[in-house]
Parts: structure tokens; C-alpha cells; sequence
């Protein structure tokens, strides 16, 4: 039988990792965390990277919630990381029509 740390471990450094591009991007306001250095879309970089750092923090918190979940019950943890990861790959498209951000960029 495997151990609860065995069941969350890779989750919570999943999480861990998305948090730490949030910080970057909403704390040190590092714009490369979220935006490549090559990108040539005329954006505002300013707001793209505090909406972006805000989803991503919101995201890792899911993460935390899921690696809770797992705890308790599998397929409820998993569901709910599903329709979270859903909500914020619209979120994320979203943001990219608003600043027009386009796949050739």
C-alpha cells in the first residue's frame, strides 16, 4: 500500500513550481516569467504579466487543494484538478485575445 506522501508528492511539486512563477511574475514583477524574451506582440507587458501571475497563483492554489483531495478521496481530487485546469486554459485564452496575442508571435 503506498503512503499518502507517495500519492501527493509530484502535485505538490507541481504546485510548488507554479507558485514560484506566480511570485516571479506578481512579486518581482519578472516579465520573463510569463512572457518569452522573443515575443513580438505589441501588448502591455505591465498588465499581461499581474493578470497572468494572478491566474498562476490561483492555479497553484487548485494544485494545493487537489494534493488535499487526493487525501481524501482520488476522483473527486481529479475532477476537480480537470475543471480547474479547464477554467484556467480559458482564463489564459481569454487574456491572449485581450492583449491579441497570436500563436505566430
Amino acid at each position: 500500500m503506498q503512503s499518502v506522501f507517495d500519492v501527493i508528492l509530484f502535485p505538490l511539486i507541481a504546485a510548488f513550481i507554479v507558485l514560484y512563477f506566480a511570485i516571479r511574475a506578481l512579486v518581482l514583477k519578472d516579465q520573463s516569467a510569463v512572457i518569452s524574451k522573443n515575443f513580438k506582440a505589441k501588448i502591455d507587458p505591465e498588465g499581461y504579466t499581474k493578470t497572468a501571475g494572478i491566474y498562476l497563483a490561483v492555479y497553484a492554489g487548485c494544485m494545493f487543494i487537489y494534493c488535499a483531495l487526493l487525501y481524501f478521496n482520488s476522483l473527486v481530487g481529479f475532477l476537480f484538478i480537470v475543471l480547474a485546469t479547464i477554467v484556467i486554459i480559458i482564463l489564459w485564452r481569454n487574456l491572449n485575445r485581450k492583449h491579441k496575442v497570436d500563436k505566430a508571435s
